[in-house]
């Protein structure tokens, strides 16, 4: 089901930017023209800064199945880029947070929602003859601000399924530190840009690649739906891996207020063996392909404020075997504090 999302999301954003013209006809409404082909970022350097907030509202009463009362959500994310270009070079960095919070009737206090610091840098050095390929080095390091707790609307048991050890019986149980889990990434390998416009940009690479996530034997939920009373946890594993990196970005505006992009990051390791009784026992090479995707869809409703569709999945299955998935719909109240106007997609 997933790898089908992937495909038909692709297929969408694939039609909106190269079949512009049958769109025009079927919805009448007259899309931007793509940039020419030689019209591309310029040389120099191209700072951004953006701030982001959102909130969200409701309550319900006498609603079968729910229980009365107020809901609140409140969320705000930072994004900051810097790109350097200079001939044949160009240097990309980015440092972006993003947090929620949100209470419900059934849990009356603010739970953390999301919560992810992540930075990412690339060095991408163009071949001389074939501007459109060359090598590039990579880093990236990303990890949460603050602690991570389970919180229930009454008391529970909490157990170590791994060790059956009994945590006693909470309502909040604190499972991770800030700053903990930590991932960091490297690699290094050849790049292509397909396709590099200033307003769209289809770009893949291969190399090669190492992954370190450290946990400090945080916990993670693990619960069995057949215990109403016992919440069950497990102790998550360090991660260190070596292996081919492979990845795509492709990203742009179809419209003076849309922009998408769509971006995916996958590390297959080599040689790796898995003890039994830790995550993924048994799982081959491709079994243990670390991904990391994630989709953006936006439109502008004013010059502050815009629709989001945004949409993660993270895969990492020595450390969890199954997809972390993330998404959902937003309206974002949004202040350009650096608008470099070189950095418009």
């Amino acid at each position: 089901m997933f790898k089908r999302s992937i495909i038909f999301l692709f297929l969408i954003f694939t039609q909106s930017v190269w079949a512009q013209e049958p769109l025009r006809k079927i919805t009448n409404i007259e899309l931007q023209s793509q940039d020419p082909l030689d019209e591309k970022l310029p040389d120099g350097w191209h700072p951004s800064l953006k701030i982001k907030a959102n909130v969200s509202v409701g309550s319900s009463k006498s609603v079968v199945g729910q229980t009365d009362g107020d809901s609140n959500t409140m969320g705000g994310k930072l994004e900051a880029a810097l790109i350097f270009k200079e001939l044949q070079n160009e240097w990309r960095q980015s440092l972006n947070y993003s947090g929620a919070t949100t209470k419900t009737a059934s849990l009356p206090r603010y739970v953390k929602t999301s919560d992810e610091l992540k930075y990412s840098t690339i060095f991408l050095r163009s071949l001389k003859s074939y501007p459109m390929i060359g090598p590039y080095a990579r880093a990236e390091a990303r990890t949460s601000v603050f602690k991570g707790e389970d919180v229930r609307s009454e008391n529970k048991t909490y157990v170590i399924q791994d060790t059956s050890t009994n945590l006693g019986i909470h309502n909040t149980y604190r499972l991770t530190d800030p700053f903990i889990p930590l991932t960091t990434q490297g690699s290094v390998g050849f790049f292509a840009k397909i396709l590099e416009r200033k307003k769209t940009q289809l770009e893949v690479r291969f190399g090669l690649g190492a992954i370190n996530v450290k946990t400090d034997k945080q916990l993670r939920l693990k619960d069995d739906s057949k215990t109403e009373d016992i919440i069950e946890l497990s102790v998550m594993n360090d991660l260190s891996q070596v292996g081919f990196e492979y990845g795509v970005i492709f990203k742009g505006k179809w419209n003076e207020a849309s922009e998408y992009s769509l971006t995916a990051d996958f590390l297959t390791p080599m040689g790796t063996e898995i003890a039994v009784g830790k995550e993924c026992y048994g799982c081959n090479n491709w079994g243990l392909t670390n991904i990391d995707f994630k989709v953006d869809l936006s439109t502008k409703v004013c010059e502050w404020m815009n629709i989001t569709y945004e949409y993660k999945a993270l895969r990492q299955p020595q450390v969890l075997d199954d997809f972390q998935i993330q998404h959902g719909f937003v309206l974002t109240f949004f202040y350009d504090i650096i608008n470099n106007k070189g950095l418009d997609n």
